[in-house]
């Protein structure tokens, strides 16, 4: 890889980190202002559907984000996909 790719993909992944803390933060400050209005206003937990739902959301963008799942997966999907690509265009990798 030369420089200006690894340079590339560091601003991928970087932003797909960045993108997940974004999200993250936006999650905390929307899940606690509905805690509040649930505490406020009903007797009923409905909060926790939210929690539960938008969770499940931001925990998967931060396995896709940070990696878990692993960049040699992602590299096998890539090169899958530009394969796939390249075969419609009816060009021989």
């Amino acid at each position: 890889m030369t420089d200006q790719e690894i340079l590339r993909v560091a601003r991928v992944r970087t932003n797909a980190k960045l993108g997940f803390y974004l999200h993250a933060a936006i999650y905390v400050v929307v899940m606690l202002v509905l805690f509040a209005i649930n505490a406020l206003s009903s007797s009923k937990p409905w909060s926790i559907y939210p929690l539960l739902g938008w969770g499940l959301g931001v925990a998967i963008h931060g396995i896709m984000a940070v990696g878990v799942v692993g960049s040699g997966f992602k590299d096998r999907m890539l090169q899958a996909e530009v394969a796939r690509l390249k075969s419609e265009q009816g060009v021989q990798i």
